[in-house]
């Protein structure tokens, strides 16, 4: 009986292992959208520049802009962001506001209304000429890769608001399960 418990521990932790510590693997690891062009909207210039210090710039929803860092300038632009993956419902646009020359040097979020945080979104008609289209992830941060120089922008928009709260639900449901093989390990030896 002894040695069916211990093999059935080391069945467990051999399968459990993996799965935990793929769990803890931050999913911020990857993209959500990848602009491979040269002229995306963000990109840093002069083209092909590496990306600037801030690995993933966070843009909050508001009318305030964020800044890029002194004396960087990125390609201007619009990234529309749509809540769909049939691209059929416009929720976000980051904007890289030209200054005139085609650059930017700063980046604003804005979002459909609903919430007071939103801002409105222009008409297709005030889009900037260069534009990216994605789709947003409902169920965490939002991240646009633009250019070659992979430059990472974090989109904090309003489906992110509501925090991660880990459910009790499945580690109890993989404690029950584990009882239950416990049990029928022990039926099967008596």
């Amino acid at each position: 009986m002894k040695h069916a418990i211990l093999g059935f521990t080391r069945l467990l932790a051999f399968w459990l292992t993996p799965v935990l510590v793929l769990g803890f693997v931050p999913s911020i690891a990857s993209a959500d959208a990848v602009c491979a062009g040269a002229g995306c909207p963000g990109t840093v210039f002069p083209v092909g520049s590496p990306p600037f210090a801030v690995p993933f710039l966070a843009v909050p929803e508001s009318l305030g802009q964020t800044a890029l860092p002194p004396g960087v300038l990125v390609v201007a632009g619009d990234v529309l962001v749509y809540d769909d993956p049939g691209m059929t419902i416009l929720g976000d646009i980051l904007r890289f506001p030209n200054l005139g020359t085609g650059l930017a040097g700063f980046v604003i979020l804005l979002s459909d209304p609903g919430d007071p945080n939103d801002t409105g979104l222009p008409p297709p008609s005030g889009f900037q000429p260069n534009t990216f289209s994605m789709t947003e992830n409902a169920g965490g941060p939002t991240l646009y890769t633009a250019g070659p120089t992979g430059q990472v922008y974090n989109i904090l928009s309003d489906s992110e608001s509501v925090p991660d709260v880990p459910e009790p639900a499945t580690f109890s449901l993989m404690m029950l399960g584990g009882l239950a093989g416990l049990i029928r390990l022990r039926r099967a030896k008596l």
